[in-house]
């Protein structure tokens, strides 16, 4: 551990060294400013259907209530207008969507340039979630109209060229493309168990090609067999086609978004975490009586949510495994020491949990996670409650007298060391979270950091830790870097086979769910809950939040407009408004509804979101994926990134964990049941 220590601090400081290289450079800067220019923001490919090869960047915004247009730098002369029926020329632009294009020269027919451009457009839309309802099965109708500045459609012959028929494209992987993703998970499961392989999957270096071969098989889909478009999410947000752009730009892409964009924030976040609380050591020797190890995971649980369910639990699991290294019976401690302090511990503020901060990033205020205090009380003092009462009467009775005696004579106080310097550069962590994001401007400034500067800021605190904490704490607290190495040799692989399913589950779970609603009654909140849930638990649940909160948020209403056609009643009273001339409901959209999740008593409450985002989302469907994402992760070990460190951290120290199956018989006997009921108390269970 000596001898990596500031070797690794070197290798971070040349990290930085190259930080600062691009920043010299302005990329840092430039792809913040391309990131944040637009609330959505594609680059079209230049086409014989423009004339000016300059006008090549251009802007959707919404347009009315249905079209959007497609804004050039000179002023359109024609627009595009779709539609799922087939139209005359007299078809109304108010009743079919359309874009305006720039094209001075002619559009008397639709070339074969354009039609490209129109389906790659119709793409992008699908994909950017602007149109709820453009579905990519089956055909739409085109048909370009040339128009004056003022929008009209000018009274010429050949204003109006022919309507064609093109098709979008289904802009997922077909389903076996979730085995890489499941074979992964069977050998995280099951290589442990087997006697030829156990010794061998103990290696990071073996775990690591294990994942990454199966990260690469997942590539090579994307590289050799991809026909539809894939969304980009880093630097900006686009989309590339593989039949334009070519497979490698569509399996780069997949790598960059799992990579760059999800992935390396993830494991440096972990990593600085881990780092820095590794220098603080609280020492002591507790008498390790159920009730103390109770009162160790109620201060874990209550730290989780402000400093993170990573530094709480770095921080505290050497003080349980000292406390309880002459007990015999110590591993159900340690997995509830997963349950509270690792998940369900952490749902109070968007720092708890990656999930939430997630959620903070697409616009969800950041207050409004204290909602969740009835839930986190509920939960973490169940679980408290559990242990203490299967503690205390059946694994302490059972402990010899020996052990007993032995703990008593050990007992030391608790005293906090290396806490001057560490306890700050952990706060510093916290804040560059939460106020070093790129999509958001530092609070009371116009200023958006840079791309990577939250994550440069998160490393340079590391390596200072590594460099100045004394290397008599890391030593008395067995401080080293196979634990995180474990996480990030099989999170690295993780983050790529599950973009295939990510995609699939992206493409249909507002399907899904609304059909299972309908099929068995069930309530949305339920649903969105067990949905998140268990597939939090195998997915990872930053990642599967993400899908089911965009899910959530196309089944709410995103626009004044759509309020308009379905807040026709008093958000108080939940009586209908009723025109006084009339006598029929109105459809009113009040002012106030951006503030309609504060009331207690609204009959339907909707969250604002803030940023890029923007729009709305349901409470009650908020509510349901957070928690569901949070308390779920601790079901399995790759639910969560601390599970597997915690597991790896009390493995080191001689506590022979369950196996991937072992554990998840503590989950589902023990945790599951508490989440069935508190779903019952505090969701809807019909609608």
């Amino acid at each position: 551990m000596s001898k990596l220590m500031k070797p690794v601090a070197f290798a971070i400081i040349l990290v930085l060294l190259f930080y600062g290289f691009l920043i010299s450079q302005g990329l840092p800067q430039k792809w913040t400013l391309w990131s944040n220019d637009h609330d959505v923001y594609y680059a079209a490919k230049k086409s014989k259907a423009y004339a000016d090869d300059d006008a090549d960047i251009f802007r959707i915004s919404p347009y009315g209530n249905k079209a959007l247009w497609l804004r050039g730098e000179n002023e359109p002369h024609f627009r595009v207008e779709w539609s799922r029926e087939d139209f005359t020329p007299q078809f109304s632009p108010d009743e079919a969507n359309s874009a305006r294009v720039t094209d001075p020269s002619s559009a008397k027919t639709i070339t074969a340039d354009l039609r490209k451009l129109i389906e790659h457009q119709l793409e992008e839309l699908y994909h950017a979630g602007i149109q709820s309802d453009l579905q990519p099965e089956g055909p739409f109708y085109v048909r370009v109209v040339k128009v004056d500045e003022n929008d009209e459609t000018l009274d010429i012959p050949n204003a109006v060229s022919n309507v064609i028929q093109i098709n979008v494209r289904t802009p997922h992987p077909p389903i076996v493309m979730v085995v890489p993703f499941v074979a992964l998970l069977l050998c995280i499961a099951f290589l442990p168990l087997i006697p030829a392989t156990a010794h061998w999957w103990e290696s990071n270096t073996h775990r690591f090609i294990v994942a990454g071969s199966l990260g690469f098989l997942t590539l090579l889909y994307y590289f050799l067999l991809c026909d539809f478009p894939v969304e980009q999410h880093w630097p900006v947000h686009g989309i590339v086609d593989p039949t334009t752009d070519g497979n490698f730009m569509a399996a780069s892409t997949v790598f960059l978004n799992a990579i760059l964009y999800e992935f390396l924030p993830f494991i440096v976040l972990l990593f600085s975490l881990f780092v820095i609380a590794g220098g603080i050591r609280i020492a002591g020797n507790l008498r390790a009586t159920p009730f103390v190890n109770s009162v160790i995971l109620l201060i874990g649980g209550l730290l989780a949510s402000f400093i993170g369910t990573t530094g709480a639990a770095v921080l505290l699991i050497r003080l349980l495994l000292e406390t309880n290294k002459e007990r015999k019976f110590k591993v159900h401690t340690v997995v509830f020491f997963i349950f509270i302090v690792c998940n369900c511990g952490g749902c109070l503020t968007p720092l708890g949990d990656p999930p939430l901060f997630l959620g903070y990033l697409r616009g969800v205020p950041f207050e409004w996670t204290f909602f969740l205090w009835a839930e986190w009380m509920f939960v973490n003092l169940s679980l408290i409650a559990m242990f203490f009462l299967w503690d205390k009467f059946w694994y302490y009775r059972r402990e010899s007298a020996e052990s007993k005696q032995e703990d008593d004579e050990n007992v030391t106080s608790i005293s906090i060391t290396g806490w001057m310097l560490n306890i700050p550069l952990l706060l510093g962590v916290v804040a560059a979270v939460a106020f070093l994001d790129p999509s958001r401007p530092v609070p009371g400034t116009d200023w958006h950091p840079w791309f990577y500067l939250r994550e440069a800021v998160q490393l340079g605190l590391a390596a200072t830790s590594l460099l100045f904490s004394s290397y008599l704490i890391r030593k008395a607290n067995s401080f080293n870097f196979l634990a995180i190495g474990e996480v990030a040799a099989l999170f690295f692989g993780i983050f790529l086979c599950m973009q295939a399913p990510l995609q699939i589950l992206g493409e249909h779970g507002k399907t899904v769910v609304t059909k299972a609603e309908q099929t068995t009654g069930v309530s949305k909140e339920q649903l969105f809950f067990w949905s998140t849930g268990l597939l939090s638990a195998v997915l990872d649940n930053a990642p599967t939040y993400v899908v089911f909160f965009d899910t959530a948020r196309t089944l709410t209403p995103n626009t004044e407009t759509e309020l308009e056609a379905q807040m026709a009643y008093d958000y108080k009273t939940g009586e209908p408004i009723i025109d006084p001339e009339t006598g029929e409901q109105m459809r009113k959209w009040h002012k106030d509804a951006r503030g309609v999740w504060r009331c207690q008593d609204g009959v339907r409450k909707l969250v604002p979101l803030a940023g890029g985002t923007r729009g709305f989302i349901e409470h009650a469907l908020l509510i349901a994926v957070s928690l569901g994402a949070v308390f779920c992760g601790a079901l399995t070990y790759i639910g969560n990134g601390p599970n597997f460190m915690i597991k790896a951290i009390a493995e080191q120290d001689g506590v022979k964990m369950p196996s991937f199956f072992g554990y998840m018989c503590y989950s589902l006997v023990l945790l599951l049941p508490l989440l069935i009921l508190m779903t019952l108390i505090f969701l809807p269970l019909f609608p």
